[in-house]
């Protein structure tokens, strides 16, 4: 199938572009792609694709399923649909466009190509039944006999063209009518009881009726129904043949009349039926006639269909030779004014009539008198004239004329049957010429199972002469183990059942040779005292089979390939999905797994992969799988691809070596021979691996135990197993490196926070030695307070440190240290104040970290120093306990985080003079709120502050990102 045109209609273009490189990678031809429904037709109309893959969603007004009947009612190209859209719906709408394939997105090469390849198959086939039916249907067309198919309530579904012919109608008028709806009221009932009486056991019935006409005399056929029952027994068409017989019933009530005519004709008429031969039959007409009327001379004359002219086939003597061949215009003559008009004729004196041809007499030398001329009609058609001659004027009656049209009926009769027998042998040979050079096999096998015929394809598929089956038995040209099977369907044929089931021949040279049979009875008529009206049951015997045999050798070979392919696609699937989710310390472990399923799949003895370095030669690293039944013995080691030149140089052009026997490699494979021929190699599959124009891996199958004929598939699939496993060494590699650099990091951010620590203490120290030295009260506070910020900054990155995680911290855990410390400071806060803590487990960055814990230490210490001075609670009864509550949660999303401190001490008198306070700590705790993007509220006359922030600073998440992209 490849070279053929495939047209991709995909509006994303880089589908698309990925589609048309696996398609020409598979050697069809892509002239470009589509991205619209317009653009498609344009593309469809010039470059005349043999396969369209299209998607359903198409950018424009026109989706993908518009423009698929569009195309399957101009083109008739066969389209597979490639979409996204999986649903019922979808589905329902795109099978009604008759697609041959259906992609799913996502897909592999490997689905595509097996869906564009049977989509070709399946068009071929369809493209030949489409020939053999236009075939047989030519067939059907040409018969002059009535051919109906009727659905079992009789509603007609074909008819032919003699058909529509006779009822002077359409054959779109007569499709979807009820067939009885066309038969005479008065025949109907009978019609029905027939129609009503076919089953599987008596399938065919017989009888006639008039047809519904618009003529005064309505046609009388003669019909002989055939029922067809699928293999459940279920009734689904019934086949009508009807022959016009009007003109046999009309000529046998005429001849009832003329009872003592028939008499008389009856021998000289069983004389003119004797013989099939059209010039045996005018003999005995001409004969007849001489001797019943005793007359000078007879002739036929017969129409020329091509020129209209009347030719004399028959003459009796004298004159015989004169006239014999002899040409009359249309119209000249008397004959030719009989022929014109279809009347018979009944001259008594020729002389005295102006349509005599005088020159007859001249040319004959016979002076004709009188004479009687009558047409010769087939079909209510003129085909001819027969005339009877006198030298006596006055010679023939009314009588006579009566006798000659009788006897004129009955020889057209006869020529009818001669042409049909002439047309019957010629549409024999005709069939024969078809059977003969039929692509299935075909063979005719009597009651007792004896071959009596083959046609030569069947002889040439079992490898002998036509002569050879003739006389044979039927089971001497099947497989042994078929024979029960056929033996029990054979009991099912003479019940006239249609069989079809598939078997094994075996041929001459003992070749089996798969192949679809189609199997139908054979029947002949026995003697029963009627001419036609025989059926199933009385009037026929079982005679034998026709059978069809289909040779199915391609497709079981295309299936067991598909298999092939589609293991192997597992395979790979199944080794790279292994790949994906194995540790990296265990990707060595998974490399042998993957070799040893190669191996195995391919029938391999042993599997080897060498990873050659930089240099193109030196191997670096070697794996290896070898079958349990082979010796470690014969064990195959590559160091270097030196002991191989000529695998190198070919390995160049990146194409797969496969070498099924070792001692049949050419001159220039001295050193691969001798190399392998030394490890008891016999055959071996060499899929090298490029990079860069270098080899980098040379993957290879190799058999000891005997020789191997491995296929360009097992190459691909041992190439594609090599890359997985290259693949997953180089993960490997990067996941040891990852981890290295991450160790490192490591290392690096702990020495960091190491040193910040004791720059920190460093301050702590210098702060403690000042103060030491101090003695302003105010001085003191001031330095207590900045070591308490210190100290926190110092808590927050010891925190870090002691972690693990450098990058998140989860200030529940120091929360309660932080606010200890806070109130440490403190020299005048309330001993017996309760501090409640309440967190969540809150993460945060080193820096919110930091910026939350000065803060928090900054609210305390406004608290601590303005909610409880002296007397605060004199006016209180019973006096509070003094109380701080401090929360820290997620709001109700996790995108925020509120931080509560409220207190039962005094409240602010004022929230705007809080906020417009220019005292330190309000500044700083204003300051410290927006650097976290955060807000502050202080609640009107109360003592509750609320800061509300989010999660995730502006900084940290642009660090965060470049964090993800490094990674």
């Amino acid at each position: 199938m490849p070279g053929r045109c495939i047209l991709v209609v995909e509006d994303e273009l880089i589908v698309a572009e990925n589609v048309r490189i696996m398609l020409t990678g598979f050697g069809y031809v892509v002239p470009s792609t589509a991205a619209s429904a317009a653009e498609a037709l344009r593309m469809i109309e010039s470059a005349h694709p043999d396969m369209i893959l299209m998607d359903i969603q198409l950018e424009g007004p026109v989706n993908g399923i518009r423009l698929a009947e569009q195309i399957r009612k101009r083109f008739k190209i066969p389209l597979v649909y490639l979409t996204a859209y999986a649903d019922e719906e979808t589905v329902r709408q795109a099978l009604a466009t008759e697609p041959y394939g259906y992609l799913v997105k996502p897909f592999s090469a490997a689905e595509l190509r097996t869906t564009v390849e049977l989509a070709f198959f399946r068009y071929d086939l369809e493209q030949q039944l489409s020939a053999r039916e236009a075939r047989y249907r030519t067939l059907v067309d040409t018969l002059s006999e009535m051919v109906l198919r009727l659905q079992p309530d009789g509603t007609i579904t074909f008819v032919n063209p003699a058909c529509a012919r006779l009822l002077g109608r359409q054959d779109e008028e007569l499709l979807g009518q009820n067939f009885l709806s066309f038969i005479l009221s008065e025949d109907r009932p009978a019609v029905r009881e027939q129609l009503g009486a076919l089953s599987r056991k008596r399938p065919v019935s017989d009888g006639d009726a008039r047809l519904e006409t618009q003529g005064s005399h309505p046609p009388r056929i003669w019909w002989h129904y055939t029922a067809v029952y699928n293999e459940q027994g279920n009734l689904i068409e019934i086949q009508a043949v009807g022959r016009d017989v009007s003109r046999r019933w009309q000529l046998e009530e005429e001849l009832q009349e003329r009872n003592t005519w028939l008499e008389r004709l009856n021998q000289a008429r069983q004389a003119f039926f004797s013989s099939l031969e059209l010039d045996q039959v005018l003999m005995h007409i001409l004969e007849t006639l001489r001797q019943q009327m005793n007359v000078i001379a007879s002739s036929v004359w017969l129409i020329d269909e091509q020129t209209g002219e009347l030719v004399c086939h028959y003459a009796t003597e004298p004159g015989k030779k004169a006239v014999l061949g002899w040409r009359l215009a249309p119209g000249q003559g008397i004959a030719g004014w009989v022929a014109s008009t279809g009347r018979s004729l009944l001259v008594p004196d020729v002389r005295r009539d102006p349509r005599h041809f005088k020159a007859v007499d001249k040319q004959t030398g016979l002076r004709i008198a009188s004479m009687i001329s009558v047409p010769l009609r087939i079909k209510e058609r003129v085909v001819g004239v027969m005339e009877v001659m006198d030298k006596m004027p006055h010679r023939f009656t009314e009588a006579d004329l009566n006798h000659v049209e009788l006897l004129a009926t009955a020889a057209s009769l006869a020529i009818q049957n001669a042409h049909l027998y002439h047309e019957a042998t010629h549409l024999r040979l005709f069939n024969e010429e078809i059977v003969q050079s039929m692509d299935e096999g075909v063979a005719l096998e009597d009651e007792t199972g004896m071959i009596t015929f083959v046609n030569p394809r069947l002889a040439r598929m079992l490898h002998c002469e036509i002569t050879d089956l003739l006389g044979r038995h039927w089971s001497d040209i099947l497989a042994p183990e078929e024979t029960i099977l056929i033996t029990a369907e054979r009991h099912r044929w003479p019940h006239n059942v249609l069989s079809r089931y598939e078997t094994v021949l075996l041929a001459r040279d003992g070749e089996r040779i798969p192949v679809m049979v189609s199997t139908r009875s054979l029947f002949r008529k026995r003697p029963s005292g009627r001419d036609e009206l025989l059926d199933h049951q009385n009037g026929t015997q079982f005679a034998g089979t026709l059978s069809v045999f289909t040779d199915i050798r391609e497709l079981k070979r295309s299936q067991m390939a598909l298999q092939h392919r589609l293991a192997a696609e597992e395979l790979l699937a199944t080794v790279s999905a292994r790949f994906l989710n194995v540790p990296p310390e265990q990707t060595e472990q998974e490399v042998a797994h993957a070799l040893a399923a190669l191996g195995q799949f391919a029938q391999a003895d042993q599997v080897i992969m060498p990873l050659i370095g930089e240099d193109g030669v030196t191997v670096r690293e070697y794996y290896t799988w070898r079958a349990a039944e082979v010796p470690e013995s014969l064990a195959i080691t590559i160091t270097s691809l030196e002991h191989l030149p000529w695998c190198s140089e070919r390995a160049l052009c990146n194409e797969p070596m496969i070498i099924p026997q070792v001692a049949k490699l050419p001159e220039e494979a001295t050193a691969e021979r001798a190399f392998l021929q030394a490890a008891g190699v016999r055959s071996v599959l060499w899929a090298p691996i490029l990079q860069e124009g270098r080899i980098i891996a040379l993957p290879g199958l190799y058999a000891v135990s005997a020789e191997h004929a491995w296929t360009p598939e097992d190459a691909r699939l041992t190439r594609l197993v090599g890359e997985t496993v290259l693949h997953a060494l180089a993960r490997q590699r990067a996941a040891q490196q990852l981890e290295a650099s991450l160790r490192e990091k490591e290392k690096l951010a702990q020495e960091v926070q190491r040193r910040v620590n004791n720059n920190l203490q460093l301050i702590c120290s210098l702060l403690e030695l000042q103060m030491a030295a101090l003695s302003d009260p105010a001085a003191l506070q001031t330095c207590a307070e900045t070591l308490a910020r210190v100290r926190s900054i110092g808590l927050i990155y010891e925190t870090f440190l002691h972690s693990g995680e450098p990058r998140f911290l989860d200030i529940a855990e120091i929360l309660p240290t932080l606010v200890q410390q806070a109130h440490a400071t403190h020299p005048n806060a309330p001993k017996d104040i309760a501090l409640r803590v309440h967190t969540e487990h809150v993460t945060l960055s080193p820096g919110v970290a930091v910026v939350l814990a000065l803060l928090i230490h900054e609210l305390l210490l406004y608290v601590l120093t303005n909610a409880f001075p002296p007397g605060w609670n004199a006016h209180r009864e019973p006096p509070d306990t003094p109380s701080i509550r401090i929360s820290l949660e997620y709001t109700t999303t996790p995108n925020e985080i509120v931080l509560q401190l409220s207190h039962n001490g005094v409240g602010e008198p004022s929230s705007t003079e809080y906020f417009a306070s220019t005292a330190l700590s309000p500044r700083l705790i204003r300051i410290l709120v927006a650097q976290l993007h955060g807000m502050l509220n202080v609640e009107e006359g109360g003592a509750t502050f609320t800061v509300t922030f989010p999660t995730v600073q502006a900084e940290q998440q642009d660090a965060d990102d470049l964090q993800g992209q490094v990674e």
